[in-house]
């Protein structure tokens, strides 16, 4: 063959290569040209001029005292040297709880509540401290300083100012969708201070530190088993069940015997589920995400552990970013069932979401 030959089948060639070259799904093209577009409105809406007043003629800073006052209105706070709840209160309310159970101590769980009840009083703290002294500058009473400008462009573009974010979990939410996700949180907060013993199933993607809780899921089983910390792990195994209202019912007796929890709102990014079959299967066309049936989360022995060749150890990450440099955002690995070999659902990126972004 000639050179000339070789010029002419490249120039044949398509000039941007198709994901499949790269052994990717079609559906990747969509989520990059997604995520290209959200990244240029995000800078678009920042270049926005902070006009005075705007074409409905409400003013830019009614507009932020508007959205400023329906945020306060959503915060659940006592105090702000307390924040939303008493841990005195609720550790006493806690011990109370178990010594009817016949337990003198806090359960691992119980300790992870607590923990995370602190971060979300400091979180709530914060938010509210900040709207009031953003009110406080507005109707002239205070100055701007440079901490309350930035919440106040933040709340003006529908972003979570990054004050707030250092100390709520990672997220990839705008503001509207950020608040809805901090009603849910507070709701599973509620429900499990309400409830007697630890929460059948859990929303990891409520939590400051989801890792934590696995973890005292682990030593939870630990102490009741008498198996070592440091040779024990978590098994996982996907549900046929969606809804948590469809789980079986079970007896005082068998909740004390039951092990783990039920994982819920977990969304899969790269392939979809066979919800008949029970495994892995190619995305369908134009479906970025699925939302996976309820996640059975179950802590054994590393020793009795068997590794099989239709399982893919699944990375389940915080949020779209997967995880950064320094390897955080990774939670865990959920094993799923799979037929084909793993290498082709690694190639695919296959991995869980505990929260999706805008």
């Amino acid at each position: 063959a000639t050179v000339e030959s070789y010029r002419e089948y490249i120039e044949t060639l398509p000039p941007v290569s198709s994901p499949s070259v790269f052994g990717l799904h079609p559906n990747a093209d969509i989520q990059y040209y997604m995520n290209s577009s959200r990244k240029m409105w995000t800078d678009l809406i920042s270049l926005q001029p902070q006009v005075v007043e705007g074409s409905n003629g409400i003013s830019i800073e009614a507009k932020i005292s508007d959205i400023a006052m329906h945020l306060l209105s959503k915060i659940p706070i006592i105090s702000l040297e307390t924040g939303t709840y008493d841990l005195s209160v609720i550790r006493s309310k806690l011990l109370a709880n178990n010594k009817n159970l016949g337990n003198s101590s806090l359960s691992p769980c119980q300790v992870v509540l607590l923990q995370e009840l602190d971060r979300w009083n400091i979180m709530c703290i914060c938010i509210v401290r900040s709207l009031q002294l953003l009110l406080d500058s507005i109707s002239g009473s205070i100055g701007m300083s440079d901490n309350i400008e930035s919440v106040s462009h933040a709340l003006y573009n529908g972003i979570v100012p990054e004050e707030w974010a250092r100390h709520a979990p990672p997220t990839k939410m705008r503001l509207a969708s950020w608040t809805k996700h901090l009603s849910a949180r507070h709701e599973q907060y509620e429900s499990w201070i309400s409830g007697t013993g630890d929460p059948r199933t859990m929303w990891l993607g409520g939590l400051h530190v989801p890792e934590s809780y696995l973890t005292a899921l682990v030593q939870k089983t630990c102490q009741k088993r008498g198996w070592p910390l440091d040779r024990s792990t978590v098994y996982s195994y996907v549900t046929n069940i969606m809804e948590e209202s469809q789980l079986p019912p079970l007896s005082k007796e068998a909740q004390n015997d039951e092990d783990g929890c039920f994982i819920r709102w977990l969304y899969l990014e790269g392939a979809g589920w066979d919800k008949e079959k029970g495994h892995l299967v190619r995305q369908d066309p134009k479906c970025l995400v699925t939302e996976l049936p309820l996640l059975r989360v179950v802590p054994v022995e590393r020793s009795k552990m068997k590794k099989s060749k239709n399982t893919f150890r699944t990375p389940v990450y915080t949020t779209t970013d997967r995880r950064n440099a320094a390897g955080a955002g990774m939670v865990f690995e959920a094993d799923m069932a799979v037929v084909d070999h793993s290498s082709h659902w690694i190639l695919q990126g296959v991995a869980l979401l505990l929260n999706l972004s805008d």
